[in-house]
């Protein structure tokens, strides 16, 4: 080999190798090659599947060299849009590389260890957190990282390993305040209109059938319409933070056809 690097250690049994061909990740009881490392000349090893991605599960430097890689040595981060990563029909070409990433948009507040969608101009992929967040990052945030594509029996990800590796972390605009007013006017044809923002009270002041929910503030009022799962009664006040989707009925009167009260607040 002319050069296997060493692109991230995680613990003391995964390593992630990677030259100018691709990537694959090295499992050891116990790894004697560190991060920076450069393995070259002779090397012998087992490769296997492991949940279907290939994995290096007994490597022999024996008869090579394992030497520091210079910083120029060192293979760069991957770089590009969501969509074009999502786009790629070979995922093994990506698997297990270091990419690098700046000013994406969490589409989800992160304060577990766990998968959540993250965004750019271009569209959405997936990130999985690899730790438990010492504070939760609210949706909408923005933040820069360098991780590494793995994917599952199901989804392709990036996945982040530490806390360390997010950079670049800016909170999210605060959201303009939002009226019904604001709502009917973006009621202007029978497709869906978004809307999103901060409520200083919207009331729910009837109730018929359990599907028609008419909402109140001191600038208007609208009809929102729940097929099923209502569980708005007539005296609750929204307030907060809310998205939803609105449009025209049928008889051209602006209606909400769906509402988040999620990051807002339902009280009597």
């Amino acid at each position: 080999f002319d050069g296997i690097y060493v692109n991230y250690v995680l613990g003391s049994q995964n390593a992630y190798l990677e030259d100018e061909t691709g990537a694959i990740r090295y499992w050891a009881s116990s790894l004697t090659i560190k991060k920076g490392d450069k393995l070259s000349g002779t090397i012998s090893g087992l490769v296997k599947l492991d949940n279907g991605r290939p994995c290096i599960s007994w490597l022999d430097t024996t008869y090579g060299t394992v030497t520091t890689a210079s910083a120029d040595e060192m293979p760069v981060p991957v770089t590009g849009t969501l969509a074009e990563f999502a786009a790629v029909e070979v995922y093994n070409t990506l698997l297990f590389r270091r990419v690098a990433l700046e000013d994406v948009v969490l589409e989800e507040a992160v304060d577990k260890k766990g998968e959540f969608t993250i965004s750019d101009a271009s569209g959405t992929f997936k990130l999985y957190v690899n730790f438990t967040p010492a504070q939760a990052l609210p949706k909408g945030t923005k933040v820069s990282f360098v991780g590494t594509f793995d994917k599952s029996t199901t989804s392709k990800f990036i996945k982040v390993f530490s806390a360390t590796e997010v950079t670049n972390i800016t909170a999210p605009e605060e959201p303009s305040k939002l009226t019904i007013a604001d709502i009917q006017a973006l009621c202007t044809s029978s497709s869906n209109a978004e809307f999103a923002g901060e409520v200083d009270g919207f009331y729910v002041n009837y109730v018929l059938g359990n599907q028609h929910i008419y909402l109140e503030d001191e600038t208007g009022a609208i009809r929102f319409y729940k097929e099923t799962g209502n569980t708005l009664k007539v005296g609750d006040k929204i307030s907060g933070k809310i998205s939803g989707l609105c449009s025209k009925d049928t008889n051209g009167r602006p209606q909400i056809g769906w509402l988040d009260t999620t990051y807002g607040t339902v009280a009597t």
